[in-house]
């Protein structure tokens, strides 16, 4: 039985990670047997019960500890299990999943950890037009140390587990969805449906015209269509997103800084990154 759960910043996009995958055979996690309790549950009892700060409070990665849940808890895990035994490939997405990661991981060693991030310009795309525009300094200044807190312990826990997680930008799944999931396929051996071969199938280069061949003169400025190499988002730290020192938040900015050496589900691997605080 092959299990995936997904994990990521609220403003991630990781849901359309799931929504790919579930389009790709990979089954909605169905109720616990006993209890009745979906995942998502699962993990809003455990952060009451240990009292895990919610994740819009979050400002510093030490603020998230993982959980070690007693035996006591562990049954609701497999009343959960049990509900979805005659599914042989199943998963979910939840981002409070993030105090859970060690959690899922000592429990079930055949689930695998996708684990989604997006640039922290995320912050503002991910709200309304309004709410974008009337952030105070504070509030954008706050909700960036959020998006680096939580990201920089999902990178925490990447590092200790590079054999269970695959590292995805929800950007480059938009933009190439065929090349995340060859990388997906080669990496779990799961029941794919027929809809993954078509997804999955290599693109092919659409004709150049002669003036496409003809050599451009390079620009380093943004493109109109806001293609940023999402590789770089990563080297950007607090203090460059908000214009407020970062100092408090080493651990957070060191992290971030070395997310890019690792290997994501859509690229080939970097030299090795430094060891991680």
């Amino acid at each position: 039985m092959n299990k995936i759960v997904i994990v990521g910043h609220p403003l991630s996009g990781y849901e359309e990670v799931e929504t790919l995958l579930n389009a790709c055979g990979m089954a909605t996690a169905q109720p616990s047997r006993r209890e009745g309790y979906m995942p998502g549950q699962i993990s809003t009892t455990l952060c009451k019960v240990h009292s895990a700060a919610p994740l819009s409070q979050l400002e510093t990665d030490d603020q998230i500890q993982q959980i070690e849940a007693g035996p006591v808890w562990h049954g609701m895990a497999l009343d959960l299990m049990l509900g979805n035994l005659e599914q042989p490939f199943w998963g979910w997405a939840d981002p409070q999943s993030i105090y859970l990661l060690n959690y899922w991981r000592d429990l079930d060693p055949s689930i695998t950890f996708i684990l989604v991030y997006d640039r922290p310009h995320s912050v503002l795309t991910q709200a309304s037009a309004a709410e974008a525009a009337s952030l105070s300094p504070e509030t954008l200044s706050q909700r960036t140390r959020n998006w680096a807190a939580y990201n920089a312990a999902l990178l925490h826990f990447f590092h200790r587990n590079p054999q269970r997680c695959l590292l995805v930008h929800s950007q480059q799944v938009r933009e190439s969805a065929s090349s995340y999931l060859q990388q997906v396929r080669a990496r779990i051996d799961a029941p794919w449906s027929e809809r993954m071969e078509q997804l999955s199938a290599p693109e092919t280069p659409a004709p150049q015209t002669a003036a496409e061949d003809a050599p451009a003169a390079q620009d380093n400025s943004v493109s109109e269509n806001n293609n940023i190499d999402p590789n770089d988002t990563w080297y950007e730290t607090p203090s460059q997103a908000t214009g407020q020192p970062s100092s408090n938040h080493p651990t957070a900015t060191q992290a971030l800084a070395t997310v890019s050496s690792a290997p994501t589900a859509d690229q080939s691997p970097h030299p090795a990154p430094p060891p991680h605080p």
